[in-house]
């Protein structure tokens, strides 16, 4: 496990997020670091709004509490 993903569950436990919570968001984030083939604390702003750009018009989630809870963990993360 990477320190970020370390980290980032750790904070997740601390705001009390159930397991299945903190799963959705470390695999969110994983899909983003997926996407650029680079770790998220590398990522731009402006990847990021490229991507919920990419996540919204080509993969076409509609499930608002999808795209919030994606939104949620990529911003978030390591925080």
């Amino acid at each position: 496990m990477t320190e970020l993903r370390k980290r980032t569950i750790e904070c997740l436990q601390l705001q009390g997020y159930s397991e299945r919570t903190q799963e959705a968001y470390v695999r969110a984030v994983r899909q983003l670091a997926d996407h650029y083939n680079k770790s998220p604390d590398l990522i731009s702003e402006e990847e990021l709004r490229q991507y919920f750009l990419h996540i919204k018009n080509v993969k076409k989630y509609v499930d608002d509490q999808r795209k919030a809870t994606r939104h949620e963990a990529i911003t978030h993360a390591g925080r």
